[in-house]
């Protein structure tokens, strides 16, 4: 299901991308864990396609959890880390809150 997802997103087809991301998000936190690297992975894809939704409070949601429990668990410095800054750094600058996208990336 998670490939089929990425799939769907890859098409634009971000309506059915959510409905599977939605389904992988909650079978991985039952089966694996709210801390687990998959769980968090598509945590982390559902929130880009919140975003492609145009949804960004709840892309920037998401986000803001993935990156807290990844910073808490693998450091400041993992790339996996790093990577869910920039996301949220991009989602603030669809807030317009620059200052706030400028502080993300800095780190």
């Amino acid at each position: 299901m998670h490939r089929l997802g990425l799939t769907y997103s890859h098409l634009g087809e971000y309506k059915k991308a959510k409905d599977l991301e939605v389904m992988v998000l909650e079978r991985r936190t039952t089966l694996l864990g709210q801390d687990h690297p998959d769980t968090l992975r598509a945590m982390g894809n559902l929130a880009a396609t919140h975003s492609e939704l145009g949804d960004f409070d709840k892309a920037k949601e998401l986000e803001v959890t993935v990156l807290e429990k990844r910073t808490k668990l693998l450091g400041e410095d993992h790339p996996d880390t790093l990577s869910a800054m920039g996301n949220l750094a991009a989602t603030h600058s669809e807030f317009r809150d620059f200052d706030k996208a400028k502080e993300l990336k800095v780190q």
